[in-house]
């Protein structure tokens, strides 16, 4: 039996957010994936990039993913957004529960992206 949300979505699209008003409403904690490696990291996750490189964080959010999915004390999880692009990433999400992809209108990215610094894809001129 699914037990768990994971939100995904392109950088923007309110996974994070999305995640923290659901634990709000309905009293159960949350698992951010990025703001966990960030603490474990001791830096941002643009210094992470900076210092350690795409590819140290990507294999660090898996870690990360394997240590919650199934953890029942995590029922909602908010992902990253380049997380569910590896196929072990994807396979975990869904073996455990319910994957919901945000998607809003490029717009809507777009307006809450532009000038955001704190995102090392745009920084490094990547496209969305």
């Amino acid at each position: 039996m699914a037990s768990q949300i994971f939100f995904i979505g392109y950088m923007g699209a309110g996974k994070s957010s999305t995640a923290k008003r659901l634990g709000d409403h309905t009293g159960h904690a949350i698992a951010d994936l990025d703001a966990m490696i960030s603490k474990r990291m001791g830096m941002s996750i643009s210094r992470i990039f900076e210092t350690l490189g795409e590819q140290r964080f990507r294999d660090m959010e898996g870690v990360v993913l394997a240590e919650v999915a199934g953890n029942p004390a995590f029922p909602i999880v908010a992902c990253g957004g380049g997380l569910p692009c590896s196929p072990e990433n994807w396979k975990l999400m869904q073996s455990h529960g319910f994957v919901i992809w945000l998607d809003p209108a490029f717009e809507i990215l777009f307006t809450r992206l532009q000038g955001d610094g704190s995102r090392p894809l745009l920084k490094a001129g990547s496209e969305m």
